[in-house]
């Protein structure tokens, strides 16, 4: 599952009995991305165990405010998830390995990221180079989910309604991999599914709202 929070200390309760609900479930949530954890009006900054939620392990990049918008990763803790780490300096992104099988030979790489809408053109090249890195990691399977803050690309017709070269050069990427679209909520917030690749792609297009 994935959110953006704008702003999660104040909704830990909320977060902790919806996750709760679904416990021992068909619904039962294993891995759950949010990003902007840190609010944009206040500079205080939060302990890192406010955040912690029992059961699930936490992968956390940009702490406090002055870093960035904040960004975590919730894991089952049985999933036993490890970070990974990339030497591409891309601002906003956390990223861990799970074993998909009893004698951990395949793994699934997941990935969360946040691209400001305020992005500078350095970042986001950083953003195409990290994405280009990741799918070259021998995994078996990539998840990838976050908010990039494109609203002005139509992803289904994949063409954007401003000329953007960053938004340019993301839509030839997907389409040089053969990307194959799902249907989605809404045009701005779309879910790409990257299938022949086993890439799954969420695009700002959060399932809970909190």
């Amino acid at each position: 599952m994935y959110t953006n929070a704008d702003s999660l200390q104040n909704k830990m309760t909320e977060l902790e009995n919806r996750l709760k609900s679904k416990h021992n479930t068909t619904d039962e949530i294993h891995i759950l991305a949010i990003t902007e954890v840190n609010s944009k009006i206040t500079k205080c900054c939060t302990e890192m165990c406010e955040f912690q939620i029992s059961g699930y392990d936490m992968f956390f990049v940009n702490q406090t405010p002055k870093e960035g918008r904040g960004i975590i990763l919730y894991v089952k803790s049985d999933l036993e998830a490890t970070p990974v780490f990339f030497n591409v300096p891309f601002q906003e992104c956390a990223w861990i390995s799970i074993p998909v099988n009893n004698n951990k030979k395949d793994s699934m790489l997941v990935g969360c990221l946040y691209r400001s809408p305020n992005s500078s053109d350095g970042n986001n090249h950083q953003l195409l180079q990290l994405l280009n890195e990741a799918n070259c990691m021998k995994y078996s399977d990539i998840l990838i989910l976050g908010d990039f803050n494109f609203p002005h690309v139509n992803w289904e017709l994949e063409c954007a309604v401003q000329s953007l070269p960053v938004a340019a050069k993301l839509l030839n990427f997907w389409t040089l991999l053969k990307i194959t679209f799902s249907s989605s909520t809404s045009e701005s917030r779309p879910e790409v599914v990257l299938a022949q690749l086993q890439i799954y792609l969420t695009l700002s297009s959060p399932e809970m709202k909190i």
